[in-house]
C-alpha cells in the first residue's frame, strides 16, 4: 500500500511540510492513483477543503500548490472594515500579490541574499526551501503566486446538500458499472449547490455546459434537464463512462471532465504519455490551465476529506431524498398535469428543478413528449401514476 505524506504545521502563517502516513484504500489506488507529483497537489486541495474556511485567503504557488507563502485571515479586525464588497477583496488580493511579487524580484537578482531584505524575503526562503526544485525556482525568479479562498465551511454545507442524494447516484453509477467513487465529484464542480450557475454558461451540480449536455439531456424551450440532480448524474455517469473508454485511464477521464475528450486526446498526443503527471508538466496549451491541471488533484482531495469524515463519523445522516419515478403515457402539458394529478407547483421546484421553467405562465401549455420521466415523493406514486392514466 502506497503511503503518502500530508500535513501543514504553522509557525505564524509560514507554512512547513513534514511526513505523516496515511493510505488510501487498495482499490482506491488502483482506480485513482496518486504519485508523489500529484500528492502534493492533492495535500494542497485536502487543505482547502478541510482545514481553510471561507474567512481564509491562500496565497500559494501556481506550479506547486503546496507551496503556500501566506493566508490573509479576513476576521482580523484590521481586514473586518476593509472587506465591504468584492472589489475590496480583489484590491487587497492585489496588494499582497504585489509585495510578493517585488519580492521574488529581488530572489532572481539577488539569489539566496534576498531573504535578508525583510521578514516577507525570509518567509518565501523558507518555503521554497522545502524542496530542490522549488528552491530553483524560487532563485530563477520563476514562480507565480495566486489567491484561494478556503471551502472547509462550503465542504460541510455541501455534506448536508449530499446526505439527500448521494445513495441515489451511487445506484446509478454502479448500474453504468462505474466506481461509486466519482460520484464526489460536484463537491468540486459545485459543492452539491442545485442552485450552481458558471460565469460560462455551466449549471447544475455536475456543471455541464449546454453543448455537452445535449448529448444525454434535454435543454431547450424552458426545460433544463442539467437542474435535476438525479439526470444529470445519469448523464455524468455516461460521459464519463465514454471519457474513459477512450482514454483508458480514470485520472485522464476525470481531467477530460474539465478539459474536455478531444482535449485530453491532444494532451497525450503531444506528451505522448498516458501519465497524468507527465502532461501536466509537459504539455503546453492555452486552454489547460490552472483548473484543468489541477482538476484530478481536487476530486481526490474531495474523495480523502469525505471518506476521512465518513470514518470519524463526521458525516451527517444520510437522509435519502423519498423519490420515485413516473412516465407520461402520452405527451401533456405541465398546465394539465397540475390541475389533473397530484402534482404541484412545490413539488415541481423540489423534485423537477429542470421543469422551473415551465412554471411561468408563458411556459405552462408548453407539452412534455410521451414517456417523459417526472419524480414525485415516493408517498404519492401510485396515486400520480392512477391520475396519468386518467388524462
Amino acid at each position: 500500500m502506497v503511503k503518502i505524506s500530508r500535513l501543514l504545521i504553522w509557525r505564524g502563517i509560514v507554512g512547513i511540510m513534514v511526513l505523516w502516513s496515511g493510505a488510501l484504500d487498495a482499490k482506491w489506488q488502483e482506480n485513482f492513483p496518486i504519485d508523489g507529483f500529484l500528492d502534493r497537489k492533492v495535500w494542497f486541495w485536502e487543505q482547502i477543503f478541510g482545514h481553510y474556511s471561507s474567512d481564509q485567503l491562500v496565497i500559494h504557488d501556481i506550479r506547486l500548490p503546496h507551496i503556500i507563502v501566506d493566508q490573509i485571515d479576513l476576521t482580523q479586525s484590521r481586514y473586518k472594515n476593509l472587506i465591504i464588497d468584492g472589489a475590496a477583496e480583489s484590491e487587497l488580493q492585489a496588494w499582497f500579490l504585489d509585495n510578493y511579487k517585488t519580492a521574488l524580484a529581488d530572489f532572481k537578482r539577488d539569489g539566496s541574499r534576498a531573504a535578508l531584505r525583510s521578514p516577507l524575503h525570509k518567509r518565501l526562503l523558507t518555503v521554497y526551501q522545502q524542496d530542490d526544485e522549488a528552491l530553483a525556482w524560487l532563485l530563477n525568479g520563476d514562480p507565480q503566486l495566486r489567491v484561494q479562498r478556503g471551502l472547509r465551511d462550503r465542504f460541510e454545507q455541501a455534506k448536508l446538500e449530499a446526505a439527500r442524494y448521494l445513495s441515489h447516484m451511487e445506484r446509478i453509477f454502479r448500474k453504468h458499472r462505474l466506481p461509486v467513487e466519482l460520484t464526489r465529484l460536484p463537491f468540486v464542480e459545485s459543492m452539491f449547490n442545485l442552485r450552481a450557475r458558471s460565469k460560462v454558461g455551466a449549471s447544475g451540480i455536475w456543471q455541464f455546459m449546454p453543448a455537452t449536455a445535449r448529448r444525454y439531456l434535454i435543454v431547450r424551450g424552458g426545460i433544463d434537464e442539467r437542474n435535476s440532480p438525479l439526470k444529470a448524474t445519469r448523464a455524468a455517469a455516461m460521459l464519463l463512462s465514454r471519457n474513459h473508454a477512450s482514454l483508458q485511464s480514470w485520472p485522464l477521464a476525470i481531467t477530460a471532465y474539465n478539459h474536455g475528450l478531444n482535449g485530453m486526446k491532444r494532451a497525450v498526443r503531444a506528451v505522448g504519455s498516458r501519465k497524468l503527471s507527465a502532461i501536466i508538466k509537459g504539455y503546453r496549451s492555452a486552454s489547460f490551465g490552472f483548473a484543468s491541471r489541477n482538476f484530478y488533484s481536487e476530486f481526490v482531495a474531495a474523495m480523502l476529506v469525505y471518506q476521512r469524515d465518513a470514518k470519524s463519523g463526521k458525516l451527517p445522516p444520510s437522509r435519502p431524498l423519498a423519490v420515485a419515478a413516473v412516465h407520461l403515457p402520452k405527451a401533456s402539458s405541465l398546465a394539465r398535469l397540475l390541475q389533473r394529478t397530484p402534482l404541484s407547483d412545490q413539488i415541481v421546484r423540489q423534485y423537477n428543478p429542470c421543469l422551473q421553467g415551465l412554471l411561468t405562465a408563458r411556459r405552462r401549455q408548453q407539452r412534455l413528449p410521451k414517456g417523459y420521466e417526472l419524480y414525485v415523493p415516493a408517498s404519492i406514486k401510485r396515486a400520480m401514476q392512477r391520475s396519468l392514466t386518467k388524462i
